[in-house]
């Protein structure tokens, strides 16, 4: 997967029909909480099949990332591409 950090209202613009499809009384997935904690929890995302994955980091530890559930078209695929992309790594799984 090649992901994209989540850096600019650009970008954010980009994954906002994603995000729309969360549900909206969790607010570490809204706009404005991209936005404001963009450099304390780097966000990169990833869209492939009509499906958005998003994997959150440590801002200290690349290898320190967690996902969250993908929304789309796909989401079960996108789950096994999320496992893939950990165990090429050798780390565990983390939504």
């Amino acid at each position: 997967m090649d992901f994209h950090k989540i850096n600019t209202v650009e970008d954010i613009n980009i994954i906002k029909p994603y995000l729309d499809m969360y549900d909206k009384d969790f607010s570490d997935l809204t706009r404005p909480n991209f936005y404001m904690w963009r450099d304390i929890y780097p966000r990169y995302y990833h869209i492939f099949d009509d499906t958005l994955v998003i994997k959150e980091s440590s801002a200290t530890d690349e290898k320190d990332f967690r996902f969250y559930m993908p929304v789309g078209k796909n989401p079960s695929k996108a789950l096994k591409l999320m496992e893939q992309y950990c165990l090429e790594r050798h780390l565990p799984l983390i939504v």
